[in-house]
């Protein structure tokens, strides 16, 4: 809230009303009461509002005294008849000097015995008259009568009481007429102050008439605002206040009693006290299903004939977090290759929610911690992401939980549950059991004979993890599996020829690209009696010994 204090300024003065002022006094008259009193106000505030009175003119004998505050004069010593008519201007001034503009001019005549003011037949009139009258409307008559000798007809006058001239008065008859339009609403009643005049010099009679300004329906009722626009949670309580809504009729007793109705109900959800405007709740609001209404509420009098008047409310309904979030799928099922790099997005989870601004604005969170290293998921978008690469030999298969939380007050959540299973890659390369094999085979055995049997294993899976076997070179010595591994013989083998066979075995998965080991086989020709002896030397079937040759001599090798 702010507040704003205005300063004021002395931007007014001081003013009389009235502004003239007549009164009749015995020659010699002497009392410790005013005889008169002038009266001026000014509309500033504090010292600027505060008025002094001073006589500036018509007191030059020193006659009369006037107290500054009051404004009241006082007679100071006896009149005489020597001076039968007394002119006294008034002025006032506020408390920073600022002088009326006009002065109050006061009359005072001074009568002998002889002479009588004119008495009204009553010290109080009482008239009325209906506010729609018009101008020059009768309103009723003053008599004032003088027993004097001065002679001379009585004359009415309007001194003070009708600033705004509602009212004049025949001089002669006495006889009040409207002189514009009177409202009730602004004044009920006037009093007058009416002054009888007769005699030279003057002597003056006085009256009060109190005109009552009678009221007619002329006023409708009058909303404070319209339209208005109101917003109500949707979780309000039926038959509790919602709104209160107020109209002012300024016309009097049953012309001013105002009741309330809806003229404008929508689905009927909604009820008024008729007396006090208090709009209320007859269902409860549903945000989701209807956002706004527009009601009409009607404001009517009960004069004759009746006055109304409407009041339109646009009325939204604010949303209260009664919905909680829900998801697209209770549960998801997602594949994920394991060569997928960190960072990469690979499944979207979505929730919605009824309801609507920070009520329905979700965040996104995995419930687990200890997936904390592995899987994020971005809190706006759902959208779940690798913080790491995964390897399906390690873990095939997680299942984690989703939790969709809105930002209302209080908070609502739901959950999801995420099946990821893992796909194989061709990551990992055929490995051999052995990096040497070494077999050994018999010489000459025909071909196809079993040399040995090689293995591999691939920790892939499928086509990743399927192995076929090869041998290089591959001259036909050899024959391999490609499957089993299996080695036989290609040809029959001659120790005698080659002992020791080596050769390179290969295995290549069937990934995509694959992937291939290799290894040594090293195959030793053992030796079979498979040939006769044959002598070499001597070539000729016959040779000569020297005679006489001593025994033990060499004769052939």
């Amino acid at each position: 809230m702010v507040k704003i204090q205005l300063i004021d300024v002395n931007d007014n003065k001081p003013t009389f009303y009235p502004q003239q002022y007549n009164v009749s006094l015995r020659e010699q008259h002497m009392s410790s009461s005013p005889v008169v009193v002038v009266v001026a106000t000014d509309k500033d505030a504090g010292i600027y509002g505060q008025v002094t009175y001073e006589i500036i003119q018509g007191n030059e004998e020193g006659i009369f005294r006037i107290d500054e505050k009051t404004g009241e004069i006082f007679v100071l010593r006896g009149l005489s008849k020597r001076t039968p008519m007394y002119h006294i201007n008034v002025s006032a001034r506020d408390g920073a000097g600022v002088r009326s503009d006009v002065t109050a001019e006061v009359a005072i005549s001074v009568i002998d015995t002889n002479q009588e003011p004119p008495i009204f037949e009553k010290p109080r009139y009482t008239f009325g008259a209906l506010e729609n009258v018009g101008q020059g409307h009768t309103v009723g008559t003053v008599t004032a009568t003088s027993s004097g000798r001065s002679g001379g007809g009585v004359q009415y006058s309007i001194y003070s009481g009708d600033p705004n001239g509602y009212f004049t008065i025949d001089a002669l008859t006495g006889t009040l007429h409207t002189a514009s339009a009177l409202d009730h609403e602004y004044h009920p009643f006037v009093l007058l102050n009416v002054l009888a005049t007769t005699g030279n010099p003057p002597t003056y009679g006085h009256t009060q008439v109190n005109i009552s300004v009678w009221d007619v329906n002329d006023n409708s009722p009058e909303f404070d605002v319209s339209p208005v626009k109101i917003s109500v949670p949707e979780n309000a309580i039926l038959n509790d206040a919602i709104y209160a809504t107020h109209a002012t009729d300024y016309d009097s007793d049953d012309n001013g009693i105002v009741s309330y109705r809806l003229v404008e109900n929508p689905g009927n959800m909604f009820i008024i006290d008729q007396k006090q405007g208090i709009l209320m709740l007859s269902q409860p609001l549903d945000y989701e299903s209807v956002q706004k209404y527009t009601l009409v509420i009607s404001a009517t009098d009960k004069g004759r004939p009746p006055l109304s008047s409407n009041l339109t409310i646009n009325l939204e309904v604010q949303d209260v977090n009664d919905n909680p979030p829900v998801f697209n799928q209770s549960q998801y099922t997602v594949k994920v290759l394991e060569s997928l790099p960190a960072n990469s997005q690979f499944l979207e989870v979505t929730a919605t929610d009824r309801d609507t601004g920070n009520n329905a604005r979700l965040t996104y969170t995995i419930k687990e911690k200890k997936f904390d290293n592995i899987f994020g998921v971005f809190p706006n978008s759902g959208y779940l992401y690798l913080k790491e690469v995964l390897d399906r030999e390690k873990v095939d298969n997680y299942v984690l939980t989703v939790i969709a939380t809105d930002n209302g007050s209080p908070i609502s959540t739901a959950s999801t549950t995420v099946t990821i299973n893992v796909l194989d890659a061709n990551d990992n390369t055929p490995a051999f059991s052995k990096q040497i094999y070494e077999f050994t085979v018999e010489e000459a055995l025909t071909p196809g004979a079993s040399v040995g049997s090689i293995s591999a294993v691939d920790s892939d899976l499928g086509n990743n993890a399927s192995l076929r076997f090869a041998l290089q070179p591959n001259d036909g010595t050899f024959k391999i599996d490609p499957i089993s591994g299996e080695m036989v013989t290609g040809m029959a083998l001659d120790r005698e020829l080659k002992a020791v066979y080596e050769v390179t075995a290969e295995v290549r998965d069937q990934g995509e690209p694959p992937r291939h080991a290799r290894a040594t086989v090293r195959v030793l020709v053992t030796d079979v009696n498979d040939n006769t002896p044959t002598f070499i030397e001597p070539r000729e079937p016959s040779i000569s010994v020297r005679e006489e040759q001593p025994a033990g001599t060499e004769v052939l090798q």
